[in-house]
């Protein structure tokens, strides 16, 4: 239907309206044209950074492509063995990875940008030397599977008690004096490695992991509580008085041999 209008004044003041609207959407058309063309660049810069990183550690083509495109569909990145000293803050651009595989390196630390790739479910960034995780490490919601062993880690940032769909978790031959409570959020947890660090007891949330069917736990210097006679005995305590036992029986023996050979020459 035809709109009709009072007056000439009106006819105008609607025709410029409809045309002020036009204008406008055509603004942020074009702003929203800039704005992912900007952005498309600047992805661009922070992949062209990861290919010279990958020049400079004579990474071969075959493990990480240098063309840009075939880098934002990257969804395995095996860069084990390499050598490598440090990831580039860039790699967090990588958002299509499902798995990272970083073994055998000598990484010391991980970039809080790891925290980006948001798709991944595997990480391996075993026999390293790292000290430290992120905390972004926590933001890595679909991890299912995290291989830290072999490092020089004392501690686990609290974040990583927010894997819900982590079930395998490898954090064996590192430093760790203990677990942290959270460990038991990890519901879903089916494999559970802390062998060989300096574990003196296991956290009662451990029993809170109703998916275990594995936990393996040697090599640490555990501290196993017992209740004897309703007295708190703890196995340091008894090896400790093992061992005072053994000693005072050597130097009982030592004496008495000792008596006897004064008696021989007496």
């Amino acid at each position: 239907m035809r709109q009709k209008f009072d007056s000439y004044d009106d006819y105008r003041q609607a025709i410029d309206g409809v045309i002020n609207r036009l204008i406008g959407e055509l603004a942020r058309e074009q702003e929203a044209r800039e704005q992912e063309a900007r952005e498309q660049e600047k992805l661009r810069s922070e992949l062209l950074k990861i290919i010279a990183w990958a020049d400079k550690n004579n990474i071969p083509q075959d493990r990480l492509p240098r063309d840009t495109e075939e880098l934002c569909n990257l969804d395995t990145l095996y860069l084990n063995s390499l050598g490598l000293t440090h990831l580039p803050d860039s790699i967090g651009k990588l958002s299509q990875l499902t798995k990272l595989y970083v073994y055998n390196n000598q990484l010391t630390h991980l970039p809080d940008s790891i925290g980006k790739l948001s798709q991944l479910t595997r990480l391996d960034v075993s026999l390293n030397k790292l000290t430290h995780l992120p905390d972004s490490i926590g933001k890595l919601s679909q991890l299912t599977r995290l291989d830290v062993s072999l490092n020089k880690l004392t501690h686990l940032p609290d974040s990583i008690g927010k894997l819900s769909q982590l079930t395998e978790l490898y954090v064996s031959d590192n430093q760790l004096t203990h677990l942290p409570d959270w460990i038991g959020k990890l519901s879903q947890l089916t494999k559970l490695y802390v062998y060989s660090n300096q574990l003196t007891h296991l956290p009662d949330s451990i029993g809170n992991l109703t998916n275990l069917r594995e936990l393996k736990i040697h090599d640490n210097p555990l501290v196993v509580r017992y209740n004897l006679d309703g007295e708190t005995v703890y196995t340091n305590d008894i090896i400790n008085k093992i061992k005072a036992f053994e000693s005072k029986r050597e130097e009982e023996e030592n004496a008495k041999i000792i008596n006897r050979i004064k008696r021989f020459f007496s």
